[in-house]
């Protein structure tokens, strides 16, 4: 249930919330939740970038980029 919750907070960028209720989430095993936490990071003007790769890294959906 609380990870639907933190989904509809992330939707509605309500970071002071979601904050509060990820503190309190266990199953760090939600995708979309972990992108939402990602966003409210970076919407506090801290540099994701290092997480985002690693995430996505361990998630599998790490795209190969060409240069």
């Amino acid at each position: 249930m609380r990870n639907d919750y933190l989904t509809v907070l992330g939707t509605r960028h309500d970071w002071r919330n979601f904050d509060q209720q990820y503190a309190r989430f266990v199953l760090n095993d939600d995708t979309q939740v972990k992108c939402y936490a990602l966003e409210s990071r970076a919407s506090r003007g801290e540099n994701v970038a290092d997480a985002a790769r690693c995430s996505s890294i361990r998630n599998g959906t790490a795209t190969a980029v060409s240069t």
